[in-house]
């Protein structure tokens, strides 16, 4: 065979020889002739140059691929986190806008409400509404410098009569303490009031033995501050704010 077609058959067979894909027989006869002509080896050695070259090219396009995916990923882990935070703080802000949290620590509204219950209250639940007789309010009181838990027995306009241990508002026994004893928490037989524009009488439902209105007088709807909602069992630190016990208004009395 002539050596140029040996030069010949032994460049087309380069890429597999560089890859190592030949035969014992082929590998030696291309080592052989590679060691014997200058040419040849000048060619294999540029092609081997170039796929070293082409080698560490695709070796460098993976890691800036892989680069480039590692960046976008962090981004879009940075975006998901921001917008998962996001989320979050518009529900606290939203709901500690809308709800409050508090626990009960007298035994005022029971049976309804225990001592020690949990409460969620509704912020907004007299934004478009007045409240209502029978509704069970979360409402400031001047004479225990505090918030109080009630339930609404009387309305503006209406008039309150407590008489040998009953509740009428006008005149009609009101239907949630009808059968309870409910005393005027004073010296006196009986007890009257006529509500104004924007007072409300509230009473505990544990009439025997509640710090509410017969005491501290009506409250003004301004000091209404929501509606008790639910009760719940929850852990102690999830509670913004206590109402304060009878006990320890007359306490701070003595």
């Amino acid at each position: 065979m002539k050596n140029e077609q040996i030069c010949s058959m032994v460049k087309d067979l380069t890429p597999i020889y560089y890859s190592n894909q030949t035969s014992a027989f082929t590998k030696e006869t291309v080592d052989e002739h590679l060691s014997q002509c200058e040419e040849c080896n000048v060619y294999y050695k540029a092609f081997q140059q170039n796929k070293m070259a082409a080698t560490e090219e695709i070796a460098k396009e993976k890691t800036n691929f892989f680069a480039k995916a590692a960046v976008r990923m962090r981004n879009r882990k940075r975006k998901q986190f921001m917008l998962i935070t996001g989320l979050m703080l518009a529900f606290f802000i939203c709901w500690n806008s809308t709800f409050k949290n508090t626990i009960m620590v007298s035994s005022s509204m029971e049976p309804t409400i225990g001592m020690s219950q949990h409460c969620l209250i509704n912020k907004l639940a007299y934004t478009f509404q007045k409240p209502q007789s029978g509704d069970i309010v979360y409402h400031w009181a001047d004479d225990i410098s505090g918030y109080d838990m009630n339930r609404i027995v009387g309305v503006p306009g209406d008039t309150i009569l407590i008489e040998n241990g009953v509740l009428y508002v006008d005149n009609e026994v009101f239907e949630e303490y009808k059968g309870k004893i409910v005393k005027t928490n004073s010296s006196v037989e009986s007890y009257s009031i006529t509500l104004n524009e924007g007072e409300y009488f509230v009473m505990g439902d544990n009439v025997e033995n509640s710090y509410d209105s017969r005491l501290y007088g009506a409250i003004l709807e301004d000091d209404i501050q929501g509606k008790f909602m639910l009760k719940y069992k929850w852990r102690n630190w999830f509670v913004q704010s206590e109402i304060r016990s009878t006990d320890d208004v007359e306490g701070n009395e003595e």
